[in-house]
């Protein structure tokens, strides 16, 4: 679309902003911290971003990969379509201890996340991630401020 290049540039730089906010050794060393009131709790987890992927990697290895979703036009399904395609579908079968096991790993994880997360991430991202919002727009404006006007020009 014509006049989109100061938003393309203005995302592609906020982006930017993003990869040196998350990169920065105060916010690293925050992460380490995590890492390590994790494992005080036994539980082994590089960094908080890690925590859903290793999860749903374990419920996978349970039940199986997530199937194939019949979806319409939109994004939606019809009832019927969906009645059409569980009649079809053989339920799996799995370990449901092994799900319950991991139901109740996932429940004291999110906890013990929430307590190191308060104690050792939240504050320092804040004020990391706020010290290059505000760099940011003051090196950025006038890019900022035509993004702005095009995407006013938009409504």
């Amino acid at each position: 679309m014509f006049g989109d290049a100061n938003i393309i540039s203005a995302l592609a730089k906020i982006d930017e902003l993003d990869t040196r906010a998350e990169a920065d050794e105060r916010l690293v060393k925050a992460r380490l911290e995590w890492s390590k009131c994790m494992k005080e709790k036994g539980l082994d987890y590089p960094d908080p971003n890690a925590v859903d992927g290793i999860i749903a990697d374990k419920l996978a290895a349970i039940v199986g990969p997530e199937p194939a979703k019949a979806v319409g036009a939109g994004g939606t399904i019809s009832p019927q379509a969906f009645d059409a395609a569980a009649a079809t579908v053989a339920l799996p079968s799995y370990d449901t201890v092994a799900l319950a096991k991991l139901q109740t790993e996932e429940v004291a994880t999110a906890q013990a996340d929430l307590d190191c997360e308060e104690k050792h991430v939240v504050d320092i991202e804040d004020k990391v991630k706020a010290e290059y919002i505000k760099k940011f727009a003051q090196e950025n404006v006038v890019l900022l401020t035509k993004a702005q006007a095009e995407l006013a020009r938009r409504k």
